[in-house]
């Protein structure tokens, strides 16, 4: 059963899990192969700003208390939870993107 290419940006389901079910001190230890790693980069390079967005429910966010968001922040700390959102995930599309133009997989460790 496949995913889809973003469920391989952060692959922590069994079928990717190198020890399944299994901690190894500690740290879970995950991998997505080069073929995946062209996937999810695909996916991330296509990702626009508005559907970025529309991925977030900052409303149901703020309702439900889910870290940073605790009910009672203005729109401008949504609005920066959002920033900082798109800040990292255009560093990880970056590091995915270099990946796939090199053929390689990459190997996720939890602790």
């Amino acid at each position: 059963m496949g995913l889809w290419p973003w469920g391989y940006v952060v692959p922590i389901r069994d079928e990717n899990a190198i020890v399944p079910g299994i901690s190894v001190s500690d740290i879970d230890l995950y991998y997505i192969t080069a073929q995946q790693v062209k996937a999810a980069s695909d996916f991330l390079n296509a990702l626009d700003d508005d559907t970025l967005k529309r991925m977030y429910d900052f409303k149901a966010m703020r309702e439900n208390k889910v870290y940073p968001l605790f009910g009672n922040e203005p729109d401008t700390d949504a609005e920066c939870l959002y920033e900082n959102i798109h800040s990292c995930l255009m560093g990880i599309r970056d590091y995915f993107i270099q990946a796939a133009e090199n053929g390689y997989g990459i190997v996720f460790w939890l602790v």
